[in-house]
């Protein structure tokens, strides 16, 4: 029995065979009259069109419709052979297998796990053992080679030797710096030993001069007119060397101090040959800049106390002319104060000692 789909194609091809004239179906409806020459023709051109755009093959994912039961699927239906009825109780034995079948899987699964952490335990156990044995191979070796370098280091003799080196260069270093002071320190004992002379043939009178007031000096000298301004004058000048000798003095005696080092503000400013001295010292631990330049800064202040005996001397020189100028101006016959002039300052123009921006010994020469 043909199918309605079937019987619709053949009347179609019947009526492209017969070539019937176009019958509308609705109102409005248009076709075009063709004959069958006409339908072949443009069929093949159509064909021909299709071939040459090389489309690729499509396939449709959209889901095929449910098949629509018709007379012919009823009636196949109908006479296929008819379905084995299912046993009792069989779909029941289907589940029950299905279940034990699962039982079994992950019984045999926990089982593998088990066996797998057990085995694994027992190998990081193992290896954490032979960890443990080799550290303490490892440790045991370190404190044996440990015993045997201070052992060597006790037995060596290269630390003696070092020692006995440093010893050596340090004392070669000494006698070298005692070399190069030999010259400055020849002329500092030079130096003191004149200092000694001095105060020994000055020292006392220097004192007595120092001790004479103002007022006596000038009792007897004119008061007034141009002699009264010379004994101001020779007065000032005789004050003032005496301050300059009192002042070189004591600096040039802080200069030679061979017992402490003077200090001064926290600076070196006196007592060179005893800084030298310490230099020399130190240098047998071991030298370097800083000792390098502390010592060319003594040995050069040391250098600069050549001459300055001499130079007092002069000063003295200074005090004599100067007194007896003062005592040539004076006369029974100027019974009259010397007020007419007024006095110097009481500030001296000479520095004292306690100004430590002046020193005397830096132009000594």
């Amino acid at each position: 029995m043909a199918s309605r789909k079937d019987q619709k194609f053949e009347t179609q091809q019947d009526q492209i065979g017969t070539h019937k004239k176009f019958e509308p179906t609705y109102p409005g409806e248009k076709g075009l009259d063709l004959d069958p020459e006409t339908i072949r023709r443009l069929e093949a051109e159509k064909q021909a069109m299709l071939a040459s755009m090389h489309v690729p093959q499509y396939t449709s994912t959209q889901r095929p419709a449910e098949e629509v039961l018709t007379d012919d699927t009823i009636e196949d239906a109908l006479l296929a052979p008819p379905l084995e009825p299912v046993a009792e109780g069989a779909v029941e034995a289907a589940k029950a297998a299905v279940i034990a079948l699962q039982d079994k899987h992950r019984f045999e699964s926990e089982t593998r796990e088990l066996e797998f952490k057990n085995a694994l335990a027992a190998k990081l156990k193992e290896l954490g053992e032979l960890e443990i044995r080799e550290a303490k191979q490892i440790d045991a070796g370190s404190a044996q080679r440990l015993k045997d370098v201070l052992t060597s280091i006790n037995e060596s003799s290269v630390a003696d030797d070092v020692f006995a080196a440093r010893e050596n260069a340090g004392t070669e270093r000494q006698q070298a710096l005692r070399r190069r002071a030999a010259p400055v320190l020849a002329v500092a004992a030079q130096e003191r030993r004149l200092l000694a002379a001095f105060k020994r043939e000055y020292g006392a009178t220097l004192d007595e001069l120092r001790s004479i007031p103002r007022g006596e000096w000038m009792i007897g000298t004119p008061s007034e007119g141009r002699g009264a301004h010379t004994a101001s004058g020779l007065y000032a000048q005789l004050d003032n060397s005496l301050t300059a000798v009192e002042t070189g003095q004591t600096l040039l005696e802080q200069a030679l101090r061979t017992d402490a080092v003077v200090q001064r503000e926290g600076e070196v400013a006196g007592g060179w040959p005893a800084e030298i001295e310490r230099l020399i010292k130190s240098a047998a631990r071991g030298w370097d800049q800083n000792d390098e330049r502390a010592w060319v800064w003594a040995i050069t202040r040391l250098q600069k106390v050549g001459g300055v005996v001499e130079s007092l001397q002069l000063m003295v020189k200074g005090v004599i002319g100067a007194g007896a100028r003062l005592r040539d101006l004076k006369s029974a016959a100027n019974v009259e104060r010397s007020s007419g002039i007024a006095p110097l300052p009481q500030e001296k123009a000479m520095t004292r000692v306690s100004d430590a921006s002046w020193s005397p010994l830096g132009d000594a020469r």
